[in-house]
């Protein structure tokens, strides 16, 4: 069972070969069960090296692997085989998976390759949602290394915490207050581009609810979420950029800012 399951219930010179295998492999299960099988030159790299990895080497790990119905990407809940539309993009190299599950929050997947000389980088981004905020997201980073994908994320990522979005003259307890609040990290790997974003989430819903002294909710204690909106809220940044070095292929903190959360 995955670290997920709460939300839905360098070597490159052998990675042709073996992934050919393991595509015909998928094209004969896929010929046998009726669905038939897409020619290998059709299928995005992404596809083959995120099915490798999510079909083939963890299933139980993650969720989603990806078929072809009638011409169309699709993937299922394990838990309950319903199809799911999924957004393959095989020019930038990424895939979108929205489970919404039977209602009460979504869980998206979304895989992204980077290029390097010594093969490919496969990152995958899962985060749940609390509507419509995401929670902290599981991001990793794997390479493909003597036929087999080898997880790189603590090489190739930065470490990454609340702690970065605080500006120079905030203290311990302002970040125990964002702890108490569920302040988040949400991970958004790129479509376009080779840079990712790391966006720090605030329950805003919940938190102007404290501050404007509403009755639906009522935390045991109102003082972090006091202290949030009296004087922290202006002070923090919410966005960074994670830049993406391509001749050490590796991630680098990029520039802070303050912008307008997109899921509002």
């Amino acid at each position: 069972m995955n670290a997920f399951t709460y939300f839905r219930r360098r070597k490159g010179a052998n990675l042709g070969a073996t992934l050919s295998r393991l595509a015909a492999r998928a094209a004969t299960l896929m010929v046998l069960s009726g669905l038939g099988a897409m020619p290998l030159h059709a299928q995005p790299k992404v596809v083959e090296y995120y099915n490798s990895l999510v079909g083939t080497q963890f299933p139980n790990e993650y969720d989603y692997p990806l078929v072809l119905k009638n011409g169309q990407w699709t993937s299922q809940n394990t838990s309950w085989e319903t199809d799911m539309p999924v957004l393959v993009d095989g020019q930038n190299g990424y895939i979108f998976v929205n489970d919404e599950g039977t209602g009460g929050g979504n869980f998206t997947t979304e895989a992204v390759y980077w290029k390097r000389s010594y093969g490919p980088l496969l990152g995958i981004a899962e985060t749940g949602y609390y509507p419509p905020y995401p929670e902290y997201s599981r991001l990793k980073f794997y390479a493909f290394e003597n036929n087999a994908w080898i997880d790189e994320t603590a090489y190739v990522w930065p470490k990454i915490t609340l702690e970065d979005f605080m500006s120079d003259d905030m203290t311990i307890r302002d970040l125990r207050a964002l702890k108490a609040i569920q302040a988040a990290l949400y991970v958004k790997l790129p479509q376009k581009g080779l840079d990712a974003e790391v966006w720090l989430v605030i329950r805003n819903t919940e938190v102007n609810a404290v501050c404007n002294g509403e009755d639906w909710f009522k935390p045991s204690n109102t003082t972090p979420y006091l202290t949030y909106c009296n004087t922290l809220k202006h002070r923090l940044f919410n966005h960074m950029v994670v830049k993406w070095n391509k001749s050490d292929g590796v991630f680098a903190k990029g520039h802070l800012s303050r912008r307008v959360q997109p899921w509002k």
